[in-house]
Formats: C-alpha cells, structure tokens, sequence
C-alpha cells in the first residue's frame, strides 16, 4: 500500500467540500471531515498533503453520507466547470487549446498527487494519450477499485 505516505494534496480534498456544499448541502461537511479524521485547516492549507488511507477514508464517509458512489466523477466534472474554477481562472482556461493543457498536464500534475507519474502523448492533430503510472507501492484508491465502470454519456 502507501505505507503512511502523503500523496494528495489537500486541494483535491477542497475541490470534494465546495462541491458538497454546493450540491449536498444536507451534509454536514464539519462531520464528515470529523470521521475522516481530517481537520478543516489541513483542507485550507494548499502545502498540506493527506495520506491514501485518510483520503479513502474521506471518499468512504461521503459515498456514505451521499448515497453517491460515483462522486468523484462528479467532483471531477465540477473542478473543470466555471462554478469550480471561478471566473478569473476560467477566463484564463479559455485562452489554452486542448493540445497545451495536454502537454502542460504532465508537469503540473505532481502538484496535487505524488501517488503516480503521468505522461502525456500527442497522437494526432486532435488526438492524446494520457497514461498514469502508479507510483512503487502506492494501490490504486479503494474507491477507484470498488466502483464498476459505466458506460460514456
């Protein structure tokens, strides 16, 4: 497994709270912190990194609380809509072509996770492959393993 190691970084983490207040407001976000074992000013401090087990802790307490198993997918749709990124930075997102925000993926991707490396490769005009490399005794995400693929759409 990871072996206590921080690998996320607690950016990840405040992406899920925004969106759960956002779209579960019912949920107590203070409580579901509590039971992950995760203190609000490690979620506000961006140089704070939390281990595989605290996040698959976090992840298990708001499938829990969401009814949602499919959240992370959510998350991940919200962190790429105006609402996640604000104006400023969706204003900025748009002056990229996919094709750098491709090449620059791999750099910046070590500044929310150490879990794996990334590589990116163009493969046509329009066309990229992504692969993610788990790093040396890092398993992928319980929730990740837990959650059957569905179809596109």
């Amino acid at each position: 497994m990871s072996n206590g190691q921080s690998l996320y970084n607690s950016r990840l983490t405040k992406m899920y709270v925004e969106y759960l207040r956002l779209h579960h407001p019912h949920v107590n976000v203070e409580s579901v912190l509590e039971e992950a074992g995760i203190t609000t000013y490690q979620i506000e401090d961006p140089a704070h990194w939390l281990t595989q087990e605290e996040v698959d802790r976090f992840n298990a307490v708001i499938v829990a609380k969401t009814g949602d198993v499919h959240i992370s997918r959510q998350v991940g749709r919200f962190a790429a809509s105006s609402r996640g990124l604000g104006a400023a930075k969706q204003y900025m997102l748009g002056l990229l072509t996919p094709a750098i925000v491709y090449q620059l993926m791999e750099r910046h991707y070590l500044l929310l996770s150490r879990a794996a490396s990334i590589e990116t490769k163009k493969l046509g005009s329009a066309k990229f492959a992504i692969t993610a490399t788990p790093k040396t005794g890092v398993a992928a995400p319980a929730a990740l393993i837990q959650v059957p693929p569905t179809a596109p759409g």
